[in-house]
This record gives structure tokens, sequence and C-alpha cells, in this order.
């Protein structure tokens, strides 16, 4: 089995690293499929957008405070770990849904394209977090058994192509680090405690015919 197949056939999960526990909009800032010394790993780079403490605290019953707004944190996925392809999944069924796609649709080949380093297609794109607990059962390295790890529970958020056309634009004028009052386009500018679980409902989406329809419809060439 190779790696990009245990995210394509994988059961959607929640999971993640370097994302602290709290509520969240990002935008993408970079989705990477990379083959290192220590094995495949898929990467989603997010921008925080809006972030909310949760009721998390960590092992000595300290809050736990979430990444700041205007930060950048990241979603690492090795796929040599058991529960990495779900995790992985989990968030790309998230992301594609606003634009049609669908569980099945989240194949080695549009896996490959939404993490181009060239085109980087799915920069701008926003998705929402929220983050809950859960202990490591052990499975990859026994050593780690009973520790407490945060998960992710990724929602998608209603927008087009064109909205995130302008979420990308966004970014590109508002360089890391922003300022927490820089303008948010309008399209998901919902502040966290007021908005609900946007779950679009899924359009029908063309078979590929010649250049990718992802890219054409984002204006990625």
């Amino acid at each position: 089995m190779s790696a990009l197949s245990k995210i394509a056939n994988a059961t959607p999960t929640g999971g993640g690293n370097y994302i602290n526990d709290g509520r969240y909009l990002y935008f993408v800032e970079k989705l990477s499929y990379i083959k290192g010394y220590k094995g495949e790993s898929f990467i989603a780079e997010l921008r925080v957008i809006e972030a909310a403490a949760s009721n998390a605290v960590d092992e000595q019953g300290r809050p736990i405070a979430p990444n700041s707004v205007g930060s950048t944190c990241s979603m690492v996925c090795n796929l040599n770990q058991s529960a990495a392809g779900g995790n992985a999944k989990a968030f790309l069924i998230a992301l594609l849904a606003p634009l049609g796609y669908v569980e099945a649709d989240i194949t080695e080949e549009r896996i490959l394209e939404v993490s181009d380093p060239n085109a980087n297609p799915m920069r701008g794109a926003a998705i929402r977090n929220s983050t809950y607990s859960g202990i490591n059962q052990g499975r990859d390295n026994p050593a780690n058994r009973g520790k407490r790890i945060t998960k992710n529970a990724w929602t998608a958020v209603a927008q087009t192509a064109e909205d995130i056309k302008a979420q990308r634009s966004w970014l590109d004028a508002n360089a890391t680090p922003i300022s927490p009052a820089a303008v948010v386009p309008a399209a998901v500018a919902q502040p966290i405690a007021q908005s609900a679980p946007v779950q679009p409902t899924p359009a029908a989406v063309p078979a590929p015919t010649g250049p990718s329809p992802l890219l054409a419809r984002l204006g990625v060439k």
C-alpha cells in the first residue's frame, strides 16, 4: 500500500500536531506531501484567522491558550503512523466539501493535486476546527500509551471558488505576523461564537477531462 493510499482508503479521524487546544477559523497557507528520511507526511500549514479558548487544561491543570490570531500552525500527519491517514482525510473532506467534493473524491490523484508545491491550489481556503482531548493508545509507540493528545474536529466553511481567490489575495497582502485587527474577507468574517458549523450539500463534480477542473475553478494555472 502506498503512503497516499493510506489517506485515500482511510476512515476519517481527528488528530494532528502543533495545534493548541481551542476553536479556530483558519486559512490554508500550504498543503504538502513530503517524502523524507523519517517517511512520508501530509502537512497542512494554516494561518489562524479566529481563535477562542476551549475548556482544555494541561496535565498540571492549567488552562491551555489557543494559537494566537495571525500566527501559523501545522497539522503534520506522519503516514507511517496508524491514525495519520484518517487524520489527513478528515481534513481534506471538510476542506473540499464547499467545492462539491465528497469522501469518494479523496483519491490519490486528488491528494497530489491539492498538495502540488507549485500550484498550491488550496491556499486561501477556509476551514474551522474545534479541538478535543484524547488518550494515546500506544499503537505506534508503547511508551506513549496513556498520554494526553489533542485531536481535531474539522468543519467545512461555506465558500465559493471566488471566495477562496479573495482569501488567497488577502494572505498575499498580510504576511505573518499580522495584526488581530486586520480586516478579513467578508465571506468568512463571522465570530466563532456566532457561527454554526456548515456542512455544504455536495454538488456533482465533473469527471476530469484535460486540465484539472479544480485548478481551473480556483484560478490556478
